[in-house]
């Protein structure tokens, strides 16, 4: 009886991947704000859970789809700690693909973003890893 469930759950859970959230042009907006890494999937398949994060993406767009993400760290009082290091980020669309650039004084590289909406992320890398990113909640003090 257990398998017969797990088996349902799972048939459940792969529908709802499988029929994800289509990027449209007026999600774009949604990057904006703060990400932490939820899960990665590996390209074998195998997943990574994040359940605490260190670092926060911070994104900030303009209506144009340019911008920055920035690397922060959130602090035990609910604010963030930041350095200089930006990334500039474009987000373009290709065929019926949106892709988020990246580029810095370094590298550039680009990420297929999957899915959007205002509380979940998935991006897909050119090495085949996916993305799950949500919005953090922040520390409180108790």
């Amino acid at each position: 009886m257990k398998r017969l469930i797990y088996s349902f759950i799972i048939s459940i859970s792969l529908l709802f991947i499988g029929c994800g959230h289509q990027v449209k042009e007026e999600n774009i907006k949604d990057i904006n704000g703060y990400w932490e890494i939820e899960k990665v999937k590996l390209p074998d398949g195998s997943e990574k859970d994040y359940d605490i994060n260190t670092t926060v993406d911070f994104f900030e767009l303009d209506s144009n789809g340019k911008g920055f993400r920035k690397k922060v760290m959130p602090q035990i009082d609910g604010s963030y700690e930041t350095n200089d290091v930006v990334e500039n980020v474009q987000v373009k669309k290709e065929k019926d693909e949106y892709w988020i650039e990246y580029k810095t004084e370094y590298a550039s590289w680009k990420e297929q973003l999957l899915s959007i909406d205002q509380n979940n992320m998935v991006v897909k890398n050119t090495h085949n890893l996916t993305y799950t990113y949500k919005r953090p909640i922040p520390f409180s003090k108790k």
